[in-house]
């Protein structure tokens, strides 16, 4: 997505994660999807890449959240946030959940994502475990 005039300006033309300036996009933060820009983080292609596919976390890629966690932007604040508990088993990364600092409705925020995320593990699981039986139950020789 083409960066706004407002999005650009803020970002000073950086990656607002890692300050890279190669690349930059803008990444809607769940549970928003608009083009608004303080629901929009500026990323670079290789904070977009590991945004959008969870199996290439790398935790040292991430250290550059002990710089970007101070950012005044709620929409950085939020993703940081989410971040960081995601790694929450490196100690660096709990060290600095530990230091940071959110206001409440950017705190409530944040944790919108980990309810729904949450609540959808939930689900399916519970249509796993459904599928499961149902099919035991198929398979299941008749005495």
């Amino acid at each position: 997505m083409i960066l706004s005039a407002s999005l650009n300006s803020r970002c000073d033309e950086k990656c607002e994660l890692c300050t890279a300036q190669d690349k930059l996009y803008s990444f809607a933060i769940a549970p928003h999807s608009d083009d608004f820009p303080d629901h929009n983080v500026v990323v670079c292609q290789q904070c977009h890449e590991r945004l959008n596919d969870s199996s290439t976390v790398d935790p040292n890629h991430w250290r550059c959240l002990n710089d970007s966690m101070w950012s005044q932007v709620p929409a950085v604040q939020v993703i940081v946030w989410r971040l960081l508990n995601q790694l929450n088993t490196e100690p660096w990364a709990q060290d600095l959940l530990d230091m940071l600092y959110l206001e409440d409705d950017t705190l409530a925020w944040a944790k919108t994502a980990q309810t729904r995320t949450a609540s959808r593990l939930l689900t399916i699981k519970t249509v796993m475990v459904h599928y499961s039986m149902t099919e035991l139950r198929s398979h299941s020789p008749k005495i």
